[in-house]
């Protein structure tokens, strides 16, 4: 899953996996245009992570959920990169790997 690779694509997920966003919506609150936003969700509907659909209010907006069949690949994906683990207890190298990683890869830093 090297799309997930990408800062911004991962917190599309993370704010699509509690409820459906509009799209314009996801654009704002990472302050991306909404060309950009369109490029992220767009690449992550060709990669089966995220759905679209016409609002029901507003057939005009588009809403953007996690797919269904996407949550186990996204479990799989979190699994081999050990986010949400705590860090290994033996090793202080693995320690140490699992620190840098944590503080400089996975932070929600909303400058990107």
């Amino acid at each position: 899953m090297e799309l997930l690779a990408d800062a911004t694509r991962r917190r599309i997920i993370a704010m699509i996996a509690g409820r459906p966003m509009r799209s314009s919506l996801i654009a704002y609150e990472l302050g991306l245009s909404r060309p950009a936003a369109s490029r992220h969700l767009g690449l992550l509907e060709a990669a089966g992570l995220v759905r679209s659909f016409s609002s029901p209010l507003d057939g005009r907006a588009r809403v953007c959920s996690l797919h269904p069949g996407a949550t186990f690949p996204l479990i799989a994906w979190l699994a081999e990169t050990g986010v949400g683990l705590p860090p290994p207890v033996g090793d202080p190298y693995l320690r140490a790997a699992a620190e840098m990683a944590t503080a400089t890869d996975l932070s929600t830093d909303s400058s990107t």
